[in-house]
Order: structure tokens, then C-alpha cells, then sequence
């Protein structure tokens, strides 16, 4: 299933790492914490949208396979915004400035979208024309209203104190660690599903993670989030993208037919 025969084992121990070290950030973090200049957080937050929106509708117009790694990591991205909303931001608007907080319809809206196309992808179905390009469509929407959200809200302090906050990075670590024994065992028993799962939404879930707590930290913890950066989560989101990817072509070649009519045709020739 994998050209590397240590990236199963690798996962796994990574992720068996974690674990102490979710369960002591757990106990030791605050209730709150200072964020520091949110303008790059959000800037990163409406490009990433941007980005994985366009490529997911361009994937899913084109027909390619890879509409459903991408479609993973697009849910994994809205799944997150909308969480976090719920938990940190809904305190108080004079805390959390307003195009920092992601309406929670407009997540939910972007998540059922990718779910569909996950589950097409890895059903292996047959897509429609109209269909495809509806959904490609609403992802593109999505984005916009988000870019819409950030751009015509208040511009809010650039510091804040956001109460709840740590347990959006609590469930965060926990949902890092799961990814990573996720697509290890995935990986390791052969489930080309279940590895671009926990192997997409592992990567976006560590670049997340990287990117927050570089653009959210400073003084002596900006220091730190840029060593955790190094020996942490940059290897593991590395290690995602190499597991989605082996899955990804698993997948493929143990569906042969499929494979068929993407060469003729991507996506089962679109047809009407």
C-alpha cells in the first residue's frame, strides 16, 4: 500500500507520544489566553479557505481523484472554524472581534458540502454533471462569504484575551493525535479509506495548529511555538500528506474500473 515501509510504524509512535502530552496540556493550560496580532490569523484563515475552495471545485470540475483528499481537508478546515466559534468566541463580542468568529451556518453549510463529495469520492460513485459543479459552487461560496464576513467586519484590537480558548487547542491535540494513530493503523492494515481520512485531515489539522500558534503567540511563547514548529508540527503534518498520498493511490489502483473512465473521462465522463 506504501513505497515507505516505516511511515506506518513512525505514525504510530508519534501519536502514542502525544497522548502524556495532550493529557498534561489538558491539566496544565488556562482557562483564557493572550492572543497575540490576529490580522496575519485571519489573512491565513480566509487564503486557506480560498485555496482549498478553488482547488476542491476545480478538482471536482475536472473529475480528478484527488477531489476527495482535498474534499477531507476542506471539512477537516470548516469543521474546525465552527467549533472554535462555538467554544471561544461566543463569550463576548467585545472580546473576540467579530471577523475572528466564524458563523457556525456558514461552517456547517461548507462541512455537509465536502462530506457529500468524501463520500462520493470513496464510495466510488459515479458523478453528474450538474451535481458536480453545484456543489464545486457552493464550496466557492462559501469562501466568498467568509472573505465577504472578514472584510466588512469591525476591525477589532489587534490583542485580545479569549476566554475558553484553551480548550479549542485541547480538542485540537486531541484531534491530532487520533489522526496520527488513524492513518498509521491505517496504513499499516491496509484501509486506503480510512488513510486518506486521518492522513488529510491530519495534515491540516498540524498546519493549523503551526500557523495559530506562531501568528497568536509572543514574547517568550512565540519562541516557543517556533521550536514546536520545527520538531513538531511540520514533520507531522509531512508524515499526514505522505500517508494520504499512498492511500490515495491504494485507492485507485484497487479500483481499476474507475481508473478506466477517469482516463477516458474524469469523474465517470460527467455525464448527464
Amino acid at each position: 500500500m506504501h513505497r515507505l515501509p516505516w511511515t506506518p510504524y513512525l505514525l504510530i509512535a508519534l501519536g502514542v507520544v502525544l497522548i502524556p502530552w495532550t493529557i498534561f496540556l489538558t491539566i496544565t493550560q488556562g482557562d483564557f489566553g493572550v492572543a497575540g496580532d490576529l490580522r496575519p490569523a485571519k489573512a491565513g484563515m480566509v487564503m486557506t479557505a480560498l485555496l482549498l475552495a478553488i482547488s476542491t471545485a476545480w478538482a471536482l470540475a475536472a473529475g480528478s481523484e484527488w477531489s476527495g483528499p482535498l474534499a477531507m481537508a476542506s471539512m477537516t478546515f470548516w469543521g474546525g472554524l465552527g467549533v472554535n466559534g462555538l467554544i471561544a468566541v461566543p463569550v463576548s463580542w467585545r472580546v473576540v472581534p467579530p471577523s475572528f468568529a466564524v458563523p457556525f451556518w456558514l461552517a456547517a453549510v461548507a462541512v455537509v458540502t465536502c462530506g457529500v463529495v468524501l463520500w462520493h469520492v470513496m464510495k466510488r460513485r459515479v458523478w453528474r454533471r450538474p451535481f458536480a459543479r453545484a456543489l464545486a459552487v457552493i464550496m466557492l461560496a462559501c469562501a466568498a462569504a467568509l472573505l465577504l464576513i472578514v472584510w466588512l467586519s469591525p476591525a477589532g484590537p489587534k490583542h485580545v484575551i479569549v476566554h475558553n480558548g484553551s480548550y479549542s487547542w485541547d480538542l485540537l491535540d486531541v484531534m491530532e493525535t487520533i489522526a496520527l494513530l488513524g492513518a498509521g493503523f491505517a496504513l499499516l492494515r491496509g484501509w486506503p479509506r480510512w488513510g486518506v481520512i486521518f492522513g488529510s485531515g491530519g495534515a491540516v489539522l498540524f498546519a493549523g495548529d503551526a500557523w495559530y500558534n506562531v501568528m497568536l503567540s509572543k514574547g517568550l511563547a512565540f519562541y516557543e511555538s517556533l521550536v514546536f514548529l520545527v520538531i513538531g508540527e511540520l514533520p507531522s503534518c509531512a508524515l499526514g500528506l505522505v500517508a494520504m498520498v499512498a492511500a490515495q493511490r491504494a485507492m485507485v489502483q484497487r479500483h481499476p474500473l474507475r481508473r478506466q473512465q477517469q482516463a477516458v473521462s474524469p469523474v465517470a465522463a460527467l455525464g448527464p
